[in-house]
């Protein structure tokens, strides 16, 4: 047999043209994966028409990765795998009104690159002496693990073979409670129904949760005013679900059996960064933003989408955010640019040696991965210097990947801050249960 890379395997006589002599295989040799293509061919050509040189045959627009023949573009633009993914393709077809591409980013597209060795390793010294000057005399983040009662009493719960998920939601829940981000337990009192928008809602767990628990909490009342003893529930809260994947096993048709009573919910299919807010959302509520685990870039754009709402600018009662996934944010369409900046500015390097915005925040990204990407058994964590770019131990790796994430959940704090927002940072569980354990809580003042 001969083996052209990258070309076409001859010989007719090989084992692998004998086990496929049934059908018409493409003889393309993929060299990566060290065997023929598995397509088949037209009679006649040696080639599949992925692999085929056809004149007529050109890059799909919506995934150049892949060919097709002019004549039949505007068909298979209607059945590509990857139009059937792209939500914001997929939503210009259609005029979605809540759909505005681009709303909510400031990148104009510009993506991180893998920071240098050397710029890595010159940000060391850099991260630790921002920590210091910054947060070395503060106290560190402090725990508040919560635990909601009525979310532990129910049979759900007490079910659970592993309730790792559910504990970071009967805390996170409970903060909420606390922080009066909560519906009104009077359902005759005068008030706005309040609207829970779930941002990367995934399958929508969390907020089935929170419904549970709210339907739970509310307490029933007599009116005596009306004819005989009218007992009635205060007014459920609404929910509003964002998530640009399409999720299996999702949990909204749970919400009103959940309860015995109709929830009002709402799910849209949309990229964050293109979501018009105040389209989507009722009038005359009030609003309360909640996230568990939203990773790394979704949580700025999620800012930014909130305070690009106008119904929201009144009436967002709070965000209660569940970070993670930090090492997949873009310095690009980080919400707080300027307090990076400014931190360089006072305790960056001299102009010899000095860092840009761009390559602090890739090594920051780089950093915050070692927080969470574990240790192999049976190594030593307080080893592996020798074997690693940084020339650091597994441990001082973590140890400044936690300032990493610090110095880029604080930014965040800043900024809403600064948009009139109380906010605190915490850990809501421990990290036995999570390693992905910083909550961010923001409330309007």
């Amino acid at each position: 047999m001969t083996v052209v890379p990258g070309g076409v395997v001859s010989g007719a006589g090989d084992k692998c043209s004998d086990e496929s002599a049934d059908r018409l295989q493409c003889e393309f040799f993929l060299v990566k994966k060290n065997r023929r293509c598995g397509m088949t061919r037209r009679a006649g050509s040696k080639l599949c028409s992925e692999h085929s040189k056809d004149a007529d045959r050109v890059p799909c627009p919506l995934d150049p990765t892949h060919t097709v023949c002019s004549s039949k573009l505007r068909v298979h633009m209607r059945k590509c795998n990857k139009f059937r993914h792209d939500v914001s393709y997929k939503a210009k077809q259609r005029e979605i009104p809540w759909f505005d591409e681009g709303l909510n980013s400031i990148s104009e597209g510009q993506r991180d690159s893998k920071p240098a060795d050397e710029t890595l390793l010159k940000s060391v010294a850099l991260i630790v002496g921002v920590f210091e000057a910054e947060f070395g005399g503060k106290p560190p983040l402090p725990l508040i693990e919560k635990r909601n009662e009525f979310l532990e009493r129910t049979e759900r719960y007490k079910t659970l073979v592993n309730r790792k998920h559910a504990r970071q939601q009967s805390s996170l829940i409970q903060h909420l409670k606390d922080s009066q981000l909560w519906p009104n337990s009077d359902p005759l009192a005068s008030g706005k129904t309040l609207e829970y928008i779930e941002l990367g809602c995934g399958r929508a767990e969390f907020s089935r949760y929170v419904n549970i628990v709210a339907n739970l909490d509310q307490p029933e009342f007599t009116n005596d005013a009306t004819e005989g003893a009218l007992r009635a529930r205060a007014q459920a809260p609404s929910f509003t679900l964002v998530d640009r994947a399409s999720q299996r096993l999702r949990f909204d048709n749970k919400f009103s059996s959940d309860v015995d009573t109709e929830v009002e919910i709402r799910r849209e299919k949309i990229d964050i960064k293109d979501l018009k807010l105040d389209v989507i959302l009722h009038d005359a509520s009030e609003y309360v933003a909640i996230s568990k685990h939203l990773c790394g870039v979704a949580t700025d754009l999620s800012l930014r989408c909130l305070l690009n709402s106008n119904k929201c600018k009144g009436n967002l009662k709070g965000i209660l955010i569940a970070m993670c996934c930090r090492h997949v944010c873009q310095s690009s369409e980080y919400v707080n640019q300027e307090y990076i900046e400014e931190l360089l500015k006072k305790h960056g390097n001299p102009k010899s040696e000095a860092m840009t915005y761009t390559e602090f925040f890739q090594c920051l990204k780089k950093f915050c991965s070692y927080c969470t990407c574990g240790l192999v058994p049976d190594k030593d964590p307080d080893g592996g210097a020798e074997d690693h770019v940084t020339r650091l131990t597994h441990n001082e790796r973590q140890r400044i990947g936690h300032m990493a994430r610090r110095i880029l959940d604080e930014g965040r704090a800043q900024f809403l801050q600064s948009r009139g927002f109380q906010t605190s940072l915490f850990k809501y569980v421990d990290n036995s249960v999570t390693l992905e354990d910083t909550a961010l809580l923001a409330l309007r003042v």
